[in-house]
């Protein structure tokens, strides 16, 4: 059977919760372990009537089991009646998800809703199944039982509330993807206080003869101390399609005191090393190569540079005629962003001024100009010594509490609902992340991450607003090309995930002129005045040296062009900017008689985006700085009208991150006593919360963390005193006995609740039943 889950109980106002999920290793010896073919497969929840009854009396309150079509397991049994053994449903389960925690406003041992200050009893167990069950007995083990009493109440005297259970903690999102990362408490009582950061990183894996993973970066690397002390940048070669060349796969690693990235990284080979190509892995950073040097970002300090750690870079060369038996010695430098420097340097210098900070944290400089820390680069040598058949490279996201600086989760692979490697992870961090709601538990809460890491191939979405009639999509909707970027339909463009994540809009805003009959008697209707001027690049079917537009030189090259609407980068860091556009008439023929559009508004227009300031676009057609393609199928626009462009933008290594804090309940000294009551009142002989005859009592609530209670009858005798430690409580109870064990009389009792210097004063009307004592 599964090893039996570790629970807990939280009390609230009128509801429970309880949590098996904090434990770590409880969490993984329950899930992750298989006994001679049972896996784990779900968690029930059991109210009991009592303490002590068996899980039969138990009413069984939630299930929560896997989403692998494994529902109702049944297993033989003898059937009470006949005696005759017969299959029975032995686990119900729903296929709704593991989950670790469950929360309840009601009472399903006495059909109400619960009740302040009443124990409820729970079990929390764990069960199996055997996939290979052919000839097997059972098919099914249930664990032992995690048992948990949980008394309902509200908050304590003194109690200031933090995080609740069951609330999403507000988070903040630096960065441009569209993800989000949701932070919900299933346990408040472990909440810290604390501030927390979930960020992103690459990690390449190889994999060896044996079928082991190994990562890329065990000893390869070594750099001098430097401001980014302890960066490094790790490889190892795989065997590429291209016969004769190996894809060199590199992670680098940035560690900085001063919390600063790194601008750039430069890998220098050994002299007479062709290289045949250079990228970073998300394309998220320009690479150039030359020679034997590969550049990766740039080598001047901008105080915002990309490398943030756990960024892979990929370089084909030639493969060198003694490797493996001979390493590849990778000279590089890991070039600092200057952050620090720039960031607390005086705003007379240009910097953020923000020394008084930076004196606190040790970094850049103080206000009196003394240098506390460096932008210096990092330096060292790569040995390329592995020739792997298999490179793997993960995209993680890791959870770092910031306040104590622990890692808490890392190498997280299960995003936007579902583990995006499907478990085949060479680490396979997120193997207990069954579903969103099975979330590992830390310090009293779990994370999802939502969003994506892929580039995008194409617009997600595609708005016309106003009153035109629009038909538009692209090659890649006609399963024309790959994809909808510049580089799949024209040969060539930008792929930098930072320009093709951007959001485009199209305002149209042209005037048309009068139909005009050019020389070839063609009729050509212009744009005279607004929409924009772009780039018309060519025909398919009418001759282009025909076209009638008059900036047409007649030689079939490239030429401007007034279109009907301009284009809009949203997302540019310095705000909407208007931006160029080629396009290409596909249907338009150019014959006596015909008439022609400067941009056909009843057929086919294929475009393209060139991501670059309208007035720097206009001296040449820049092909490096095409981006997407379009296809504009029908156009009959209306002055006024915007279509707008949407492109998803993913999660970018080093560029996207989230932070929030918890706020953690804190309890502080209360002598409060105003809202002190006692229950039953009246008490008449007995009553439901009592277990048996001898176990008589009426119960103080609402007392602060420390009282004491005075017992008098109405005649001013003195009956009993208790005294109400600090035990995390707000109950207290009298047994019904006098100072010396006695049971007391019926009748009318006045009671002095005093703390500090505060006091009230309550009656309690006590019937008794009648009492036999065993000695006297």
């Amino acid at each position: 059977a599964p090893t039996a889950p570790s629970a807990s109980g939280l009390a609230m106002d009128g509801n429970i919760s309880l949590e098996w999920g904090s434990d770590a290793a409880s969490v993984t010896a329950t899930e992750a372990t298989v006994n001679a073919g049972f896996e784990f497969e779900g968690y029930n929840v059991y109210q009991l009537p009592g303490a002590g009854s068996p899980l039969t009396e138990g009413v069984k309150v939630a299930t929560y089991d896997k989403v692998n079509l494994i529902q109702n397991i049944l297993d033989p049994s003898v059937d009470p009646l006949t005696g005759l053994v017969v299959n029975v449903v032995k686990q119900t389960g729903s296929d709704g998800g593991v989950q670790r925690y469950f929360n309840t406003d009601y009472d399903e041992v006495r059909g109400r809703p619960m009740s302040n200050g009443v124990k409820y009893y729970f079990a929390v167990t764990a069960y199996s199944y055997l996939s290979d069950n052919e000839g097997s007995p059972f098919k099914t083990l249930e664990s032992g039982e995690s048992r948990v009493t949980v008394v309902p109440h509200d908050p304590n005297p003194g109690y200031t509330a933090g995080d609740t259970f069951g609330s999403a903690v507000t988070v903040t999102h630096s960065g441009t993807a569209n993800a989000s990362v949701s932070v919900d408490v299933v346990s408040p009582d472990a909440l810290t206080g604390d501030s927390y950061r979930v960020s992103f990183s690459e990690q390449a894996y190889y994999l060896d003869l044996d079928g082991n993973w190994h990562t890329t970066h065990p000893d390869s690397g070594s750099g001098k101390t430097t401001d980014l002390t302890g960066s490094s940048v790790s490889g190892v070669a795989e065997t590429s399609y291209d016969v004769g060349t190996i894809d060199v796969v590199f992670n680098v690693d940035v560690q900085s005191p001063d919390y600063n990235y790194a601008e750039g990284v430069l890998l220098v080979f050994p002299e007479g090393t062709v290289i045949n190509n250079a990228y970073e892995s998300s394309d998220g950073v320009t690479s150039m190569f030359s020679d034997n040097e590969a550049m990766f970002g740039a080598s001047t300090p901008s105080a915002y540079g990309y490398f943030s750690g756990g960024q892979v870079l990929y370089v084909n060369i030639d493969t060198p005629v003694d490797f493996p038996a001979n390493p590849i010695n990778v000279d590089y430098i890991i070039y600092d962003d200057g952050w620090a420097t720039w960031w607390c340097a005086d705003t007379s210098v240009g910097g953020g001024g923000n020394c008084e900070t930076c004196e606190s944290y040790g970094i850049g400089e103080d206000c009196n100009g003394e240098i506390l820390s460096e932008t210096i680069n990092a330096e060292g040598t790569a040995e390329i010594s592995t020739l792997a058949y298999y490179v793997q490279v993960e995209k993680h996201w890791n959870l770092h509490n910031t306040t104590d600086g622990v890692a808490l989760l890392e190498k997280q692979t299960f995003v936007g609902g579902s583990d995006i490697w499907d478990g085949a992870s060479a680490e396979n961090a997120s193997a207990l992340h069954h579903n969103t709601n099975a979330a590992e538990t830390v310090e009293g809460f779990t994370v999802n991450v939502e969003g994506g890491y892929a580039s995008p191939n194409d617009a997600y979405d595609r708005e016309a607003v106003g009153s035109g009639e629009y038909d538009i999509d692209s090659y890649l909707a006609s399963g024309w090309a790959a994809t909808a970027k510049a580089v799949d339909t024209w040969g060539s463009g930008i792929t930098a995930v930072d320009y093709l994540q951007r959001d485009i809009h199209c305002v149209f805003n042209g005037v048309y002129g009068d139909y005009e009959t050019d020389a070839n008697g063609i009729v050509y209707r212009p744009i005279v005045s607004g929409g924009s001027s772009a780039w018309i690049d060519g025909s398919r079917v009418g001759d282009f040296t025909l076209h009638p537009d008059s900036n047409n030189p007649g030689d079939g090259s490239p030429f401007r062009i007034n279109i009907p609407f301009e284009v809009w980068d949203m997302e540019d860091a310095g705000g909407p900017r208007q931006i160029d556009i080629t396009i290409y008439d596909r249907i338009q023929s150019y014959d006596s008689g015909d008439t022609v559009y400067a941009f056909n508004p009843y057929n086919r227009m294929y475009t393209h985006f060139i991501m670059k300031p309208h007035a720097e676009s206009e001296a040449a057609l820049d092909e490096d700085a095409l981006t997407w393609n379009v296809v504009w199928w029908h156009t009959d626009w209306v002055a006024g009208d915007t279509v707008k462009f949407k492109y998803a933008n993913p999660i970018q290594i080093g560029q996207d991150e989230f932070t929030w804090s918890t706020t953690k309940g804190s309890t502080g000294t209360s002598d409060d006593v105003a809202n002190v009551q006692v229950y039953p009142n009246p008490y008449y002989g007995f009553h439901e919360l009592e277990t048996s005859r001898n176990n008589k009592f009426v119960s103080f609530n609402h007392l602060p963390t420390t009282a004491k209670i005075d017992i008098y009858t109405l005649g001013g005798g003195f009956v009993k005193s208790i005294e109400k430690t600090d035990d995390g409580s707000q109950f207290a109870r009298w047994d019904l006995r006098n100072q010396y064990g006695y049971p007391v009389a019926s009748g009318l009792y006045i009671v002095r609740v005093s703390s500090g210097g505060n006091e009230k004063i309550l009656k309690l009307a006590l019937v008794q039943e009648t009492q036999v004592l065993k000695y006297y």
